[in-house]
């Protein structure tokens, strides 16, 4: 059987494909190059001018290979210029890059890759040609490593790269690694972090990430826990939201907080019903229009020993349509209602009894309808505690 190391880089690898090269080396914009670069006219005023021959190596090596030949039968080609181009200027990255690919050994490769990369630490072109032989070595330290270099001096390479990262992250062999670089707060971490956490197998490990570092992205938390219950991953989503509520404590009431659905509460909002927390923040508004109804507020809650405390208090006047409200609960991704209560009699404290073995979560809701040609269901909500 492969081992774990193997399989995640596998996985990279697979994920990768030829983005490395394509990326680093500018291969899908040869035509660009070539408007852009005018070597020939700089190589008849010197012929020794270092810089032009590596133009014209790379102008070369870009037309082979779109040509359709390999990327290494293409460097081949072209090897003597880079070669002459470095005589006259040791340092320049795309004539190393060149005569690594043009290389008929991997130990020769990295014989010319690894002093190349000390001398030019920004290159892309060499760090993506030391990426691919970090994969080719099933070395995921030195992959992770490597895309952290390329998206600290190329963040535009980023849309290529996050996906690979992303998949990385599935596996949590690769989250000690992941903890060591975001440690020096990258400054493509954030922007990762939103990326990854769209994985619905990466998603667990992205929140275990985020509890690690500071973020300045204000929305990360709430897609989070948003994704990591999408995903199922209730326990999960309510360990993150215990670590937001130890790390940044609200002033609002539990009982009416909105900020981390579907953990906090998911209000409705459309035309005909829609529940919103008050101006001064002290109550939820309900308001649902003649003929219309549905779900007006939910959130998902943890049970603990097959029941669920409620308490709840509200004011809806002398309406008559608070009999068209119920509480009603449900397993989260199952229609099949657990338990239904009238609303009218849920005033003050109550438990709520949840079938044994049914679920460790569920999906606690206030559902309303009203009536074509009755009054329109307004009123408060100043209590809704669940725990």
């Amino acid at each position: 059987m492969p081992s774990k190391k193997t399989t995640i880089a596998k996985r990279i690898a697979i994920s990768l494909g030829a983005i490395a090269l394509a990326v680093t080396m500018g291969l899908q914009t040869a035509s660009l190059v070539i408007e852009r670069s005018t070597p020939d006219v700089a190589l008849q005023l010197n012929p020794k001018n270092g810089k032009a021959l590596s133009r014209k190596a790379f102008q070369d090596f870009s037309l082979l290979v779109a040509e359709g030949r390999t990327p290494e039968e293409a460097a081949q080609e072209v090897a003597d210029t880079a070669r002459q181009a470095l005589r006259y200027e040791p340092l320049l990255p795309q004539a190393h890059a060149i005569l690594a690919l043009a290389a008929d050994t991997r130990e020769k490769r990295k014989a010319i890759l690894e002093p190349a990369l000390k001398l030019n630490r920004r290159s892309a072109t060499l760090l993506g040609l030391s990426l691919q032989e970090e994969l080719a070595d099933e070395n995921i330290e030195g992959v992770i490593t490597t895309l952290d270099q390329i998206l600290r001096v190329h963040p535009e390479t980023s849309a290529d790269f996050f996906p690979l990262l992303a998949g990385a992250l599935v596996d949590d062999q690769a989250l000690p690694i992941f903890q060591r670089i975001l440690a020096s707060k990258p400054p493509w971490q954030d922007r990762f972090l939103v990326t990854a956490s769209a994985n619905p197998e990466a998603v667990v490990n992205v929140a275990k990430l985020r509890r690690e570092v500071i973020v300045e992205n204000e929305n990360l938390d709430s897609a989070l826990i948003a994704r990591l219950a999408d995903a199922e991953e209730f326990g999960a989503a309510q360990q993150h939201y215990e670590f937001l509520e130890k790390r940044f404590p609200r002033d609002i009431s539990m009982a009416l907080r909105s900020q981390y659905p579907p953990l906090d509460w998911k209000f409705s909002d459309t035309r005909e019903k829609r529940s919103q927390l008050s101006r001064d923040g002290n109550a939820i508004e309900i308001f649902v229009r003649p003929g219309a109804g549905g779900v007006i507020m939910d959130r998902i809650v943890a049970v603990k020993d097959g029941q669920v405390d409620v308490s709840i208090a509200y004011d809806f006047g002398q309406s008559a349509q608070i009999a068209n409200i119920r509480l009603q609960a449900n397993c989260p991704g199952s229609s099949s209602l657990l338990i239904v209560q009238s609303f009218e009699e849920a005033k003050g404290t109550m438990r709520l009894q949840v079938p044994a073995s049914e679920c460790d979560f569920m999906r606690l809701a206030l559902y309303a309808r009203v009536p074509s040609g009755r009054p329109a269901l307004r009123g408060s909500i100043s209590n809704f505690t669940v725990k």
